[in-house]
């Protein structure tokens, strides 16, 4: 191994980065805020709209966050914030899922309203069980038994991934990374001042396969037809929404 081969990092990280901003300007290309009028919301085919319109909005937002952390060396911070898009992902290929296997709209129209019931905004005794939102583990589980389903090999990947994200944010060990390290039996107690480039990187390789697979989801159940919308044949939710509105 010459010198050069040691010193070159793991990531591209400028070409990371780029690769996040194409797949977020993608994302936004997709999506027409417009299609959802707000006198339409209570109609059952907004609910997909509103899903599909806010989880991009968010994913903007959370992707944009995540480079800034990055190339201010923020590492715990951008891991926590690569932790809520990876959620995200999981959240729509449970959706997906569901949606795949279920006859007719007023069954998917069950799912939806669990996946947009937040818990800040009413009071949990007013609410039955069926209708509380769905954890964040089933979602898991549902994406693992979806695995099959997608491109590139995620088979086992979605709980082993989120549980090495969720160990940075949550108080096990691996977040006292920044002051101490184990050999043998001894621990010594460290200071990194700076987080590694190759430590960086990773969060960009990891948020950048997320968000290719993201893209991938949410393609997917926007183009999802579904049947018992009050019309003939298959039905997507925006079509719905157009026709119930005038246009075509």
């Amino acid at each position: 191994m010459n010198q050069q081969e040691k010193t070159d990092p793991a990531f591209d990280n400028i070409k990371l980065t780029s690769e996040i901003n194409k797949i977020l300007k993608s994302l936004e290309d997709h999506l027409i805020i417009t299609s959802i009028p707000k006198n339409s919301v209570s109609l059952p085919s907004a609910k997909m709209g509103i899903l599909l319109t806010t989880s991009v909005l968010k994913i903007k937002l959370l992707g944009l966050d995540l480079i800034e952390l990055v190339n201010n060396h923020k590492f715990l911070v951008a891991m926590a914030t690569l932790r809520m898009i990876f959620e995200e992902l999981v959240l729509l290929i449970f959706v997906l899922s569901k949606l795949e296997k279920l006859p007719d709209w007023p069954s998917t129209e069950y799912v939806l309203t669990r996946v947009l019931v937040g818990r800040h905004s009413r009071d949990e005794t007013d609410i039955p069980p069926e209708k509380k939102p769905y954890n964040i583990v089933t979602a898991l589980e549902e994406a693992e038994k979806y695995a099959d389903k997608l491109p590139g090999d995620t088979k086992g990947k979605f709980d082993e991934t989120y549980t090495f994200i969720s160990d940075f944010v949550h108080p096990n060990a691996p977040t006292r990374y920044y002051f101490w390290q184990i050999v043998g039996e001894s621990v010594t107690f460290v200071y990194r001042k700076e987080v590694g480039r190759d430590d960086l990187g990773s969060i960009l390789n990891y948020t950048s396969i997320t968000l290719k697979l993201y893209l991938h989801i949410w393609t997917k159940l926007n183009e999802l037809k579904f049947k018992d919308l009050g019309y003939s044949g298959l039905t997507s939710w925006s079509e719905d929404l157009r026709l119930k509105n005038g246009s075509r």
